[in-house]
């Protein structure tokens, strides 16, 4: 927990806070004194969010939600202020940790103890649906493990059975890694079985600490939820078919909650659910720190002497930083903190909890934050960056910037299933570190194990991750993204309460030495729908706002002039999606929303930077043209992609299937220059198709799921040239081995991803079917995120089962693929926490944006 500042308030309703539990875009969690001296949780939301009338629509629903089902699963709503200036809600504070944090403290539980927790979020579950709603988002974050047996918490996006939702059609809203087969396919009517589904997949993480479907980026855990069956291995014998069964993915075979009930813990045994030990020792002996803790403050209050130090008596509890992500509150690597309330305000703010879906099942479609319409998106009044997961990263990738995950169906097994209470395995950095130990062998795994070399000496000493510098920025880790303009990295900033920067301010980082190049401005409010969302040119850094183009001096940031574009501002009432800079093409600014609805307005804008002025604008439904035949409008999803060389940007339509039409376009005009068919079309019954377009000066590269190959074209012609490795044909590899995700071409050489490792193929290769350039490269658990060109190596964060923080960043030989250096990174909100990686065009030098809240600098050839 974090002490109490002086600009929070003393009193909300008939509570006194004590200390922060955690605080974020959207609002503060405050662990906080009833009248009686009980301690309470009390989630405070920011002003500004309250002046949007559908979000208070959306708080009320989910105090409604939360005060319908019985506290005895629940954090009990005790109050809620949901008319006052900061709408408030309070619950009983619940003195333990969630489940994910159980797990990656203390590794799976025991089946006895898995057995409890089954039974105790069917009864749970049970009580949701009795009330007439289904959860929609259970998770191993969203149960709370107490004294007397789990609660499930966090009624933010639930939904009342046979009622109305605030969510936009073909949204899918919840959980990627938990999701069921229906919620992935965005089927408007959802049943409780759908929760029943999320459940089998929280009681394979609490025995195995793996979802059912490993790690991965949404994408690809919606394509394997729908086609793929759970990995089971680890989970107890026993408990394997009722866990089984839960997973089926027809929603009629699953087992009901009663039914769960009396398999996970018939009667003779239900009174192990009561027994105070039903949780390892281990674990209980934490949950004592936590009502210690709490304990201390309120006798601290009930003293008189609680205070802005306060929250120091708290022990062990963890503070919660800006942008955590981590719905309980937790901050992972430190102690315990405080229950959250439902509807944990920091879960949809851009760069946390990646576990979270805020995309579509039929690509980048509409977005929308879980259980938040498209207009309400629109109205959000802070204009901050809120949307992330699958549409973001998409967004991001599509810019030529962005990080993907590839599938990994085994990640982290290895490490999941240590001992629990084991020591840190070699190559963790230390807290007091100065510069990190050389990394083992044993940091990747399968075929081809690479040998870390030692950590390279330069001359000046290194950071802990083995960093030039490091800058105390949270770009929004793998949802963000930065420019390098010159020797500048530029961003834009959105800070909160904990962070020294006002907010919104537009930054600029010296890439030497990582210190501030001009002081943070504060800018206009960013629509920023995903990704950096800004552009530059030699002399200025161009901002988006409320209908409206800011260019900024790149020397000082100083405000050069602004301009309209004749786009609507969005509002709540008028249909206008959420629009930012997609990109700057051709001297053309592209603005766009990051999906498209064929409902939506004209809400797309070619804006001419010399002239100052909107040259062109057109309607989602103006680019789907042209259609095969047999192919509906309504049927069709377009994807824009403004890549950072060349002169067009590419459009890509897409129905449920797969990618259908390859278009590009004129910047300057909004008129197609080629489209071509996409013969790569595959129907293999799937239903998300997430296609990334990657464009260069002289080449247009595409891979998606289905397709799984790198399908490559001549930029000004449109012809299909080469693809790997299975020329014009659909794919046939299996998911793991299909290329997903954005490519990094560099002179005769283009770099792509599949699952575990990164692939070099030939530009210029006459095959049809592609030419691999390494025969054996590197494998890991896990890539992800696109790889970055520095001098003569590859860098390119992976997956790896030891250390505290699954994720590390590889340094490859560009010859031959193999791995040369390993470095940790810092360990983010959560488990699956992706970096990204920018590379400097000027200089071999890479910066991190980092998904823990910093930005660190590689300024070497490594």
């Amino acid at each position: 927990m974090d002490a109490l500042k002086p600009e929070d308030p003393a009193r909300i309703g008939p509570f006194i806070p004590l200390a922060r539990i955690g605080a974020g875009g959207m609002g503060r969690v405050y662990l906080a004194r009833s009248r009686g001296g009980r301690p309470v949780a009390v989630k405070v939301i920011r002003a500004e969010y309250a002046e949007d009338e559908r979000f208070r629509t959306r708080f009320r629903r989910e105090v409604q939600a939360a005060r319908s089902v019985d506290g005895l699963y629940t954090a009990s709503v005790l109050d809620a202020g949901p008319d006052d200036d900061e709408p408030w809600l309070a619950t009983t504070y619940i003195p333990g940790p969630s489940l994910q944090r159980v797990v990656h403290d203390h590794g799976p539980l025991p089946e006895r103890s898995a057995r409890v927790l089954g039974a105790g979020i069917a009864e749970a579950l049970g009580a949701i649906h009795t009330a007439g709603l289904i959860h929609r988002d259970l998770k191993p974050s969203n149960v709370i493990c107490g004294p007397d047996g789990p609660r499930v918490i966090d009624f933010g996006i639930s939904y009342a059975v046979g009622g109305s939702s605030l969510t936009t059609t073909g949204i899918v809203v919840g959980s990627a890694r938990y999701a069921s087969p229906e919620q992935c396919r965005a089927d408007p009517e959802l049943q409780p079985a759908s929760d029943v589904f999320a459940l089998g997949g929280v009681l394979v993480y609490a025995t195995t600490g793996v979802p059912p479907f490993g790690d991965g980026p949404d994408h690809v855990q919606l394509y394997l939820v729908v086609h793929e069956k759970p990995d089971l291995t680890g989970v107890p014998l026993g408990m394997r078919p009722i866990v089984s069964a839960c997973l089926e993915k027809d929603p009629a075979n699953r087992p009901t909650t009663e039914d769960l009930l009396d398999t996970l813990l018939p009667p003779d045994d239900a009174g192990a659910a009561s027994d105070a030990d039903w949780l390892p020792a281990a674990v209980h002996q934490d949950m004592r720190k936590y009502s210690a803790g709490v304990g201390g403050l309120a006798g601290a209050a009930g003293s008189g002497s609680a205070g802005s130090g306060s929250a120091g008596s708290a022990g062990s509890a963890g503070s919660a930083a800006e942008d955590s992500g981590t719905p309980t509150h937790e901050r992972p690597g430190e102690g315990p903190a405080g229950t959250p309330v439902p509807g944990d305000p920091d879960a949809t703010d851009v760069g946390q909890s990646r576990g979270s879906i805020t995309g579509v099942a039929t690509g980048l479609g509409t977005t929308a934050v879980p259980g938040v319409s498209s207009a309400e998106q629109a109205g959000n009044p802070s204009r901050r960056r809120m949307l992330a997961g699958i549409v973001g990263a998409a967004a991001v990738a599509a810019s030529g910037g962005g990080a993907w995950y590839a599938a990994t169906r085994n990640t982290g097994k290895k490490a999941a299933t240590q001992d629990a209470g084991s020591s840190a395995p070699i190559g963790t950095p230390s807290k007091s570190a100065t510069s990190p130990p050389p990394t083992t062998p044993d940091s990747a795994t399968t075929s081809s194990s690479p040998s870390a070399s030692p950590t390279p000496t330069p001359s000046h000493s290194l950071g802990q991750w083995a960093e030039d510098w490091s800058a105390k920025y949270n770009l929004g880790g793998a949802s963000g993204g930065a420019l390098v303009c010159g020797s500048k990295l530029i961003s834009v900033y959105t800070a909160g309460t904990n962070d020294p920067n006002q907010p919104q301010s537009l930054i600029a980082l010296d890439t030497t030495t990582g210190q501030a190049a001009f002081p943070p401005k504060i800018v206009p409010g960013v629509d920023a729908p995903s990704g950096v969302s800004i552009a530059a040119d030699a002399n200025y850094v161009y901002t988006y706002t409320a209908g409206v183009v800011y260019a900024w001096n790149l020397g000082d940031g100083s405000a050069a002039w602004n301009a309209k574009t004749g786009l609507s501002v969005s509002t709540p009432n008028n249909g206008m999606p959420l629009a930012g800079i997609q990109g700057l093409v051709g001297g053309m600014l592209i603005i766009a929303p990051t999906g498209f609805d064929p409902s939506y307005p004209t809400c797309i804008a070619g804006f001419d930077i010399a002239k100052r002025a909107t040259v062109w604008t057109m309607k989602p439904t103006d680019l789907l043209t042209p259609l095969p035949t047999g192919l509906a409008a309504s049927d069709t999803t377009p994807f824009l992609t403004v890549p950072k060389a060349g002169n067009m940007f590419y459009v890509a339509l897409a129905d449920h299937v797969s990618v259908r039409v390859l278009k590009g376009v004129d910047p300057k005009t909004g008129k197609d220059v080629w489209n071509f068919p996409f013969k790569g079309y595959t129907d293999n019954g799937a239903v998300v198709n997430t296609p990334t377009v990657t464009g260069t000066a002289q080449h247009v590269y595409l891979t998606d799921m289905h397709s799984g190959s790198v399908q490559t074209y001549d930029a000004a012609t449109g012809k299909w040239k080469w693809s790997y490795p299975t020329g014009e044909g659909a794919a046939t590899q299996a998911s793991n081995q299909r290329f997903t995700g954005p490519v990094v071409e560099s002179g005769d050489t283009v770099y792509a991803t599949d699952a575990t490792s990164v692939m070099a193929l030939q530009v210029s290769t006459t095959s049809k079917t592609g030419t691999a350039l390494w025969s054996k490269p590197t494998q890991y658990n896990g890539i992800s995120g696109a790889p970055a060109v520095v001098g003569d190596k590859i860098w390119v964060e992976v997956q790896i089962p030891t250390g505290a923080n699954p994720l590390a960043l590889a340094v490859l030989d560009n010859s031959n693929g193999q791995q040369v250096h390993q470095y940790p990174m810092p360990e983010g909100p959560a488990a699956d926490s992706a970096d990204l990686l920018v590379a400097d065009p000027n200089k071999p030098a890479v910066y991190v944006l980092t998904a823990s809240g910093q930005v660190l600098g590689y300024d070497r050839d490594q």
